[in-house]
């Protein structure tokens, strides 16, 4: 597994930062664009991350009450556990499949509509048409 560092984590900043920007331009300008979103989570992989939450002592709240903030708290709450790289990959794991859309229907992940939602920096891997992007990878 990598290990993230501070370089990584700048870089990640860096490209939010930016696709941020480019999603205010391009909302101000009204020019349309893909959005990059997650849906909820499936809720079979949401029950089994719930049961694995468990063995570290941690929760989030049931499937038909969980909020993209409720992923948001948790990851900020193991950021400087040892173990926060394996969290943070079980968490990530347990979301929808990120799909393409001409519609915004947010992020899940990221807690975020709109502008978050662009993910400009972060472009469709080469795959089968229309295959979304983390089923396109190699």
């Amino acid at each position: 597994m990598l290990v993230r560092n501070d370089a990584h984590k700048l870089i990640e900043e860096c490209m939010i930062a930016a696709n941020v920007e480019a999603a205010r331009y391009l909302l101000d300008a009204h020019i349309p664009a893909p959005y990059r979103i997650h849906e909820k989570p499936p809720e079979g992989k949401y029950a089994d991350l719930l049961e694995f939450l468990k063995e570290f002592k941690l929760s989030l709240p049931a499937w038909s009450k969980v909020q993209p903030g409720d992923y948001t708290r948790l990851l900020k709450k193991v950021r400087e556990r040892p173990d926060a790289a394996l969290l943070e990959s079980v968490l990530l794991r347990s979301q929808s499949l990120a799909v393409y859309s001409p519609d915004n229907a947010g992020h899940f992940g990221l807690g975020a509509g709109g502008l978050r939602a662009f993910h400009l920096a972060d472009p469709p891997l080469p795959g089968p048409a229309g295959a979304p992007r983390d089923q396109a990878r190699p």
